[in-house]
């Protein structure tokens, strides 16, 4: 008799994609950091999508140093993709709330992908444990013959 782990695989095939995408864009937006004034701001679409904008920004960093260029997307892990020319932007590596003026900015929804990764954690739960107790019980069953 051969033991079906169908649940597991199941499980696993939801479990991982939502564990993943839920860290990954968590990560995404704590790997950001960029602190400067807003010197120029362009628009535009990504080749062949037209409806995927983002936003390039060239910012003056606070120690005077060479300009550096940040694009922020139409997604999540972005900052905002509206700022204008001017706007001091302050964002630290690992945090995910940022300051726009010496206000701050917490438009990340932290407890949507939280939930999506406990979700996931959950279904991985699920699936070894009765992957487990199918193998305990055809143990079990296969000692008693």
């Amino acid at each position: 008799m051969k033991v079906k782990n169908s649940g597991l695989i199941t499980c696993l095939m939801c479990a991982i994609p939502m564990i993943l995408f839920s860290t990954l864009t968590i990560r995404s937006r704590a790997l950001i950091e960029v602190s400067g004034t807003i010197l120029k701001s362009e628009e535009g679409h990504v080749p062949g999508h037209p409806h995927r904008l983002f936003t390039t920004y060239t910012i003056q960093p606070f120690d005077e140093g060479k300009t550096i260029r940040y694009t922020a997307h139409g997604n999540d892990p972005s900052l905002e993709r509206h700022l204008p020319v001017g706007t001091v932007v302050e964002k630290k590596k690992w945090q995910l709330s940022y300051f726009i003026n010496g206000e701050k900015v917490s438009d990340f929804p932290i407890r949507f992908y939280a939930g999506i990764g406990f979700v996931g954690i959950l279904l991985l739960l699920i699936g070894l444990i009765t992957s487990m107790r199918k193998l305990l019980t055809y143990n079990i069953l296969q000692n008693n013959k």
